[in-house]
């Protein structure tokens, strides 16, 4: 489940069964690009991934919020 703040996509939780949350993606994570495409909106997600399949892996870059050591990106490979 993803919600816009300040043209970002942050995550505001999972389905069950999520392959994004079984990838290490976590509540609060704001999504930065997918495969080097830059994300602004929910709409730029579902574009990119509409030409998808099963089975493709996607790199989604986040952005997470660290509490007492600051943001930090880090790069995650999700399978479809």
């Amino acid at each position: 489940m993803l919600k816009e703040e300040d043209g970002r996509v942050k995550v505001s939780g999972f389905p069950a069964q999520s392959v994004s949350e079984k990838a290490g993606l976590k509540e609060g994570d704001v999504i930065l690009s997918l495969d080097d495409t830059k994300v602004g909106s929910v709409e730029d997600m579902q574009i990119f991934l509409f030409y998808k399949k099963q089975g493709d892996t996607v790199r989604v870059r986040v952005l997470r919020k660290r509490f007492f050591l600051g943001d930090r990106e880090m790069t995650f490979e999700v399978t479809l």
